[in-house]
């Protein structure tokens, strides 16, 4: 029960990392694509796969708060959606698949998902985006001028997200093997006796 809760604290709090300075620095490196697909993966109950999503959702109001715009906005909602589809994958990855590479796979996969929607959503809402093809591209490229370029955020995210499924892979797959060592143990000393 202590380790969802820690780890879902942790991305919490580096969410809310954005909040201490500059937001080039550390925008874009908050694992929530990696827990929540690892949590939907790993975690045994309902309520433990939610909670990347609640902290998505507090963060993100918090975050709002402190910029000076409404706490619950198209973005969060869409965003959510994206999060929600994430932990539909993670839940799809139950069972066998659970490997390294599958993780790593579906975590590409996530973090390409959530860029697309969520820089589209950017290109449609923002005035400072010209209506054509052309302004699309802009907007997955080089963004908005006074602001970091939006391939930015990708690789950030990329790196961040397939580093920390590793980390959490690693801490859920250990969890796994501490939890069915003794079985395996008292399987085989009845097994011998």
């Amino acid at each position: 029960m202590f380790v969802p809760l820690i780890l879902v604290l942790a991305v919490f709090c580096a969410r809310l990392l954005t909040l201490a300075g500059d937001l080039s620095v550390v925008a874009s490196l908050s694992p929530i694509i990696s827990l929540t697909l690892c949590g939907a993966a790993f975690f045994k109950h309902r309520w433990e796969m939610a909670l990347p999503l609640v902290a998505f959702v507090v963060s993100d109001i918090l975050i709002n708060f402190a910029h000076g715009v409404p706490p619950l906005g198209v973005h969060t909602f869409v965003a959510l959606a994206v999060y929600g589809g994430i932990a539909v994958m993670g839940i799809g990855l139950r069972g066998g698949a659970r490997g390294q590479l599958p993780m790593l796979g579906a975590t590409l996969a996530g973090v390409l998902a959530f860029y697309l929607v969520t820089n589209t959503l950017s290109f449609f809402m923002s005035p400072g985006y010209p209506s054509s093809i052309e302004g699309w591209i802009q907007c997955l490229t080089v963004g908005l001028p006074g602001y970091p370029p939006t391939w930015s955020f990708l690789l950030k995210s990329l790196v961040s997200n397939l580093v920390f499924t590793g980390i959490f892979c690693l801490v859920f797959h250990t969890r796994e093997s501490k939890s069915t060592a003794p079985a395996l143990v008292r399987g085989e000393s009845t097994a011998l006796s």
